[in-house]
């Protein structure tokens, strides 16, 4: 997926060895490979998907990402993008093979087993796991911080509070992706990504893989730019390896539960992602001429 990255921003076959090798010794694609996880996949769908479209194959972007929203349902929010760049056929195709795909699932599973998942297990997954350290989502800090659960016991339980915090954040962020600018990487597909992760409720540090890209574009960009590049060389250390902090200190004995390793450890990704998502928001000079969808925009 890295290496077809490369190429269509016009690498060399040496530059997509390079910087697929460099790919693969990135801690969250070691731990994507170690836990036996898909988004190396997503990654090459979300790459395709992106691929197409820069060749106005919009029906092909439109199945590859409909695909992906019957895999993992935080995709779904690429609509904003594609609404933005104007892509509807897109847009329709998407919506199209999610359906059909996720019914041919059902079909498969049985309606007992889709309705028991849909409708009890991953409501009750999702209440478990949202309150977990390791979840970057920005949904998760009200109810880790002010709900009691299997990892935590705050002090102060409100989870009405915690419920109307996070339907703001979510609003928000809506709102944040539907307008960024993406300045710097002059690209609205890529610079959706970062959201997707923020946004979902459940998000974990193998879902990272999916920034890669992003995160070559604005190094490649900001390379001319002191300022913004020693932001996003900092976000973009803090996305891909700041995991690797938290392992560190549960190494040393602190506690995996604790507020410093929860605070200084398991959120550095989630920092680095708003630390990437600032940088669109960045007006620079012009590296390039804008897209043609985000001319559009603009």
């Amino acid at each position: 997926a890295v290496a077809r990255f490369v190429r269509e921003m016009g690498g060399s076959r040496r530059a997509q060895l390079l910087v697929a090798a460099l790919a693969l010794n990135i801690p969250v694609v070691r731990s994507d490979f170690f836990y036996g996880q898909i988004d190396g996949l997503l990654l090459l769908l979300f790459v395709e998907g992106w691929i197409a479209l820069r060749h106005n194959k919009e029906r092909r972007a439109g199945l590859l990402l409909g695909a992906l929203t019957a895999l993992k349902l935080f995709p779904v929010l690429m609509v904003i993008p594609l609404l933005r760049m104007h892509k509807s056929r897109a847009i329709a195709w998407m919506i199209a093979s999610a359906i059909a795909l996720s019914l041919a699932g059902s079909a498969i599973v049985g309606l007992h087993a889709t309705h028991t998942f849909l409708f009890t297990g991953s409501p009750a997954n999702t209440r478990f796991w949202i309150t977990q350290p390791g979840n970057l989502s920005l949904l998760s800090l009200p109810f880790r911080w002010l709900t009691k659960s299997y990892w935590m016991s705050p002090a102060i339980s409100a989870p009405t509070v915690a419920f109307v915090l996070a339907t703001m954040i979510a609003l928000a962020g809506l709102f944040a992706l539907s307008k960024t600018p993406a300045f710097l990487s002059n690209d609205l597909y890529w610079a959706a990504v970062p959201w997707l992760l923020l946004l979902s409720p459940l998000s974990w540090e193998i879902y990272i893989v999916l920034v890669i890209p992003l995160a070559f574009i604005l190094l490649r960009r900001s390379s001319a730019l002191r300022s913004t590049r020693v932001v996003v060389v900092v976000g973009t250390i803090l996305t891909l390896m700041g995991r690797v902090v938290a392992d560190a200190m549960i190494h040393a004995g602190v506690s995996g539960l604790s507020i410093p390793v929860q605070v200084l450890g398991y959120s550095l990704p989630m920092y680095g992602l708003l630390m990437i998502v600032f940088c669109e928001w960045r007006r620079v000079d012009p590296i390039g001429p804008p897209t043609r969808e985000l001319a559009a925009v603009r």
